[in-house]
C-alpha cells in the first residue's frame, strides 16, 4: 500500500499562533517486524501547545475490503515512540479499528536506558524470558534488562 492510498488527510498544528500544515508527504515507509509501516516525524515536528486541537490529525483509508488482515485484526496500529528509535508494533502501540475516531494524548517523559547489550552473551539466564519458554536473543536480553530495572525501581511484586 502506498502512503497516498492510506492517508486521506494529514494536518499538523504546532500551536495557537500557527496555521495547519499539510503533512501527507512527510510520511516515509519503514520496514518493521510487522511489514511496511509509515513513519512521521523524520522532520522533527513539535507541537508547542497542549490540547486536542494541536498536533497531528489523520484521516485514513485502510481499504478494508481490498486488504484482508493476516492476524484477524482490521484497522491500523498506532505506535508513538522516540523518532530515533525503531518502531516495534508487535510490542507497543494501540490498535485502531476501522470507522473509529481516536484521540491520543501524550506526555513527554525522559528515560535513560541503563541496559547494555555488550553484557548480553548467549546462554545467559534471563529471568523474565526463561530458556524453557523463549529462545535466547540480543533483543530478549535487552528487554529482560529493561524489565529487571523496572522491577528494581518499582519494587513491584514481579514473579521471576
Amino acid at each position: 500500500m502506498e502512503v497516498n492510498e492510506l492517508i486521506h488527510y494529514c494536518g499538523f498544528l504546532h500551536g495557537a499562533d500557527s496555521d495547519v500544515v499539510t503533512c501527507k508527504d512527510l510520511f516515509e515507509p519503514v520496514l518493521t517486524s510487522a511489514g511496511i509501516c509509515f513513519t512521521f516525524n523524520g522532520t522533527n515536528k513539535l507541537a508547542n501547545s497542549t490540547g486536542i486541537r494541536y498536533g497531528l490529525k489523520l484521516v485514513l483509508n485502510i481499504q478494508q475490503k481490498e486488504r484482508p488482515s493476516f492476524n484477524g485484526k482490521l484497522g491500523v496500529k498506532l505506535v508513538i515512540h522516540n523518532g530515533r528509535d525503531i518502531a516495534r508494533p508487535y510490542l507497543y502501540g494501540i490498535s485502531i479499528p476501522p470507522g473509529f475516531a481516536v484521540d491520543v494524548g501524550v506526555r513527554k517523559m525522559a528515560t535513560q536506558d541503563e541496559t547494555s547489550e555488550a553484557k548480553c552473551i548467549d546462554g545467559m539466564n534471563l529471568p523474565f524470558f526463561p530458556s524453557d519458554k523463549f529462545e535466547y536473543s540480543q533483543f530478549a536480553c535487552r528487554e529482560n534488562a529493561v524489565a529487571e530495572n523496572i522491577a528494581k525501581r518499582s519494587k513491584c511484586n514481579c514473579v521471576v
